[in-house]
């Protein structure tokens, strides 16, 4: 998948899945949001990872197109135990 943001808690998250579908909906079509633990030591954040994909190798060209319209994008490998919510 793609990771776009990263949220304190979980209604964060949602307003900003709102904002890059709102800003971005285009690049995101056939994706679906799933939040996921932040795995930085310490940290209580959430992320937003809107997927799937593929493969890992396919969400760097769509990472280039976020950036071309100044949006940011990290591509990102998931382990299904690391999602909180879908």
């Amino acid at each position: 998948g793609v990771d776009l943001a990263t949220e304190a808690n979980m209604d964060g998250l949602r307003k900003r899945w709102a904002g890059v579908k709102a800003n971005y909906g285009p690049l995101l079509v056939g994706l679906s949001p799933v939040a996921v633990r932040d795995q930085q030591t310490g940290s209580s954040n959430v992320r937003l990872v809107a997927g799937p994909l593929p493969r890992l190798a396919a969400a760097r060209p769509l990472c280039a197109r976020f950036a071309r319209v100044n949006g940011d994008c990290w591509p990102a490998r998931i382990n299904p135990a690391e999602v909180i919510q879908r």
